[in-house]
């Protein structure tokens, strides 16, 4: 989606607004998936449909370490070529 360059009514700058909000918790989203899975980071040098289900599997995947307790520690400075810190809240055995 494209925002307006330049607004002429209010209707036009709540949506310029609205998108902006929307494209940064995308840009969030996919700055954590690209920390958590390395093979993003890099990119993905395979067929397009490949990568799709590459990307579904690892949206997939971060959802479940959510839900089984898994979070990835907010790190600002986190560089991509280090792997991710990832903290278990009930155990931290590795499983």
């Amino acid at each position: 989606m494209t925002p307006y360059l330049q607004t002429r009514n209010r209707a036009q700058e709540r949506y310029n607004r609205s998108l902006l909000r929307t494209r940064v918790i995308v840009e969030q989203a996919f700055g954590v998936l690209k920390r958590r899975f390395a093979c993003l980071a890099y990119g993905l040098r395979c067929h397009p449909g490949r990568c799709c289900s590459i990307i579904i599997a690892t949206v997939f995947l971060h959802n479940y370490g959510l839900d089984c307790g898994d979070i990835l520690e907010p790190n600002q400075d986190m560089d991509v070529n280090q792997p991710p810190n990832i903290a278990n809240q009930e155990n931290n055995n590795g499983i």
